[in-house]
């Protein structure tokens, strides 16, 4: 039987240090590496994801593509991240609010239900202004939370996805560049 350390590392990452082998433990995602001859297991816990979004009346653009789609490819982003998606809120609307895209009472619903249920995440489930997503996350450091909760537009989601799949240094500039544009 191996001598196993642990240490939480952030609050998303655990990593594992073995002298020898031993039973695998399967959390969700596992990455190993090795530094002075001694393996090191790197175990990332799911991020837990909120998703938020405006549905209008008129329920299908002028691409055709309904409004189920489009909540189906963020739940598929949410996935490809390696997220879980803990909540879906909706809400109805035909024009998003000019300050923070969805409206102030389901904004501050939602907050109380990220931190009720220790969600790391909110995402919206569109493209925002940089002054939207600055006023949510502005309501998210006011108030006193137990953790700290980031909001995220698709963009912002998108961008992650990549940062994380990137391995050469110029594909890591790209996104770099691509994430200041967005801002």
């Amino acid at each position: 039987m191996g001598t196993f350390f642990f240490q939480r590392v952030k609050s998303w990452l655990l990593v594992m240090r073995c002298s020898c082998s031993a039973k695998r433990i399967q959390l969700t995602s596992k990455f190993m590496f090795q530094h002075s001859s001694v393996n090191f297991f790197v175990y990332t816990l799911n991020m837990k994801a909120i998703i938020v979004d405006i549905a209008p009346k008129n329920l299908e653009s002028e691409s055709g593509e309904t409004f189920e789609d489009r909540l189906r490819e963020l739940e598929n982003l949410v996935k490809t991240y390696d997220g879980i998606i803990v909540l879906e809120s909706i809400q109805k609307r035909d024009v998003p609010d000019y300050r923070t895209y969805i409206g102030s009472g389901k904004l501050d619903e939602t907050i109380d239900l990220a931190d009720h249920i220790k969600a790391d995440v909110i995402i919206i489930g569109n493209i925002l202004k940089p002054a939207q997503i600055y006023n949510i996350n502005q309501q998210l450091e006011d108030r006193k939370l137990h953790e700290k909760i980031q909001a995220w537009d698709r963009v912002d989601l998108i961008l992650k996805i990549f940062e994380r799949h990137a391995t050469t240094p110029e594909a890591k500039l790209q996104i770099q560049l691509a994430s200041i544009k967005h801002m």
